[in-house]
């Protein structure tokens, strides 16, 4: 038995445009070819400036790519979205910066051995910062999941996710304890630091105006709930 089928109408331009997706490739490719002329022309108006904000979105993506690492590694074996492993960087980042600013971890080598080059011991000095960084977030991690991750195994979902979140405003709030919500840097100045022993930025009127605007903003914070303004509490 014979059937006749039916001549394939032609497609029409529109047709052939939205089934090939035409619009959203020639708009990804015009933003692209803005995004390029623009990035090339600040290039060149300003190639240090250029180099400088290179520099700073490498460290900025380098810290996203391992906390995406780590979110990864542990959804993928206890099926957790662990909301406090950022936080738990955070812990570790202040670590570094009470080791730095007022134990001078990294100057312990320049101290012991002075005749040592200062190049090789704020090396020296800097990696031992960074180690007991690591070591301190690992045996943070460990405690978390041992104390209160690891009991809710066969909990329900619901369960160990407000306990996720719970250790996450945990950590938040008791790392905002001594900095007062405000933000905070490590000395940038290691080597004037380690000649005269104290940063540059404390001799300025300016940064002792600011620490006392800071110490006044803490301690009004300290009797009530409400976060101090943040020009308030800056300090250098």
């Amino acid at each position: 038995m014979q059937t006749n089928l039916a001549p394939a109408r032609p497609r029409t331009l529109q047709e052939r445009i939205l089934r090939g997706r035409w619009i959203g490739k020639i708009l990804l490719i015009l933003l692209l070819g803005y995004a390029t002329w623009a990035i090339g022309r600040q290039a060149v108006a300003s190639p240090a400036l250029f180099a400088e904000q290179v520099k700073n979105g490498l460290q900025l993506g380098f810290v996203y790519a391992m906390i995406a690492l780590g979110y990864t590694m542990v959804y993928g074996i206890v099926r957790l979205i662990n909301f406090a492993h950022g936080d738990v960087f955070m812990v570790g980042a202040f670590v570094s910066y009470f080791a730095i600013s007022r134990v001078n971890l990294h100057l312990w080598l320049a101290s012991l051995a002075p005749g040592l080059p200062e190049g090789v011991s704020l090396l020296v000095g800097t990696l031992t910062v960074v180690i007991l960084a690591m070591v301190t977030c690992a045996f943070l991690a460990v405690v978390i999941e041992r104390m209160a991750y690891k009991p809710l195994r066969t909990a329900p979902r619901i369960s160990a996710l407000i306990t996720v979140i719970g250790v996450s405003f945990f950590l938040e709030y008791f790392g905002a304890l001594d900095s007062c919500s405000a933000p905070t840097s490590s000395p940038t100045s290691a080597r004037s630091r380690s000649r005269s022993g104290t940063s540059r930025a404390a001799s300025t009127p300016w940064s002792q105006a600011a620490r006392r605007r800071r110490a006044a903003c803490c301690s009004q914070t300290s009797s009530s709930l409400s976060p101090c303004p943040r020009s308030s509490c800056w300090f250098f």
